[in-house]
């Protein structure tokens, strides 16, 4: 699985803009080309997280979040179908490697009904994805990981800024990096 995954990135993915190890914070930017790229970021992130981590997803409608979460679900080989779960609020693809739970908070009107899902602790056994988290920053965790899509001047290309204040993203960012290069 690893040597398919390598090989497609060198064929696939966009391109790596930057990788800033500021203190205290970890980025790494990728543009990429296609809806397959976008997929195969997710894969790679799906492929290093653990259990108990927490992803938010910024972007416009139509950026990729849901495109990116459908890779990481490619990774922990889930059994079910992902879909953005606009109107259900929280998906749990729990036959899986890892369980996934899928969090779309579009449709959340105010801060206490974010507090009300306490999504945190109904998926600490696997991977929690949040797309639109922004009603729900204030009850999060500071160490999650943060990714923000972005429509470029291109149709198809997006620009995809991975970041965080945890040094166990570091590694993540790393590994990413090296996979896309092929080091």
């Amino acid at each position: 699985m690893i040597k398919i995954l390598q090989k497609l990135l060198k064929t696939v993915v966009g391109n790596i803009l930057d990788m800033n190890n500021l203190p205290q914070t970890y980025s790494i930017e990728i543009i990429t080309n296609i809806a397959k790229q976008t997929s195969t970021i997710g894969e790679l992130i799906g492929k290093y997280a653990k259990a108990g981590d927490i992803i938010s997803l910024k972007g416009e409608m139509g950026t990729g979040k849901t495109t990116l979460t459908q890779g990481i679900g490619i990774a922990l080989q889930v059994q079910s179908i992902v879909n953005s779960p606009t109107y259900i609020l929280l998906a749990k693809h729990t036959k899986s490697i890892i369980p996934l739970y899928h969090a779309d908070l579009f449709r959340l009107t105010d801060y206490e009904n974010s507090i009300e899902l306490d999504l945190t602790e109904e998926s600490k056994d696997g991977i929690l994805v949040i797309e639109w988290p922004e009603i729900a920053e204030n009850i999060l965790p500071t160490d999650r990981l943060e990714i923000e899509l972005y429509y470029t001047k291109q149709e198809m290309e997006r620009r995809i800024i991975l970041k965080s204040n945890n040094s166990k993203h570091k590694k993540l960012f790393k590994n990413i990096h090296n996979e896309f290069l092929g080091n």
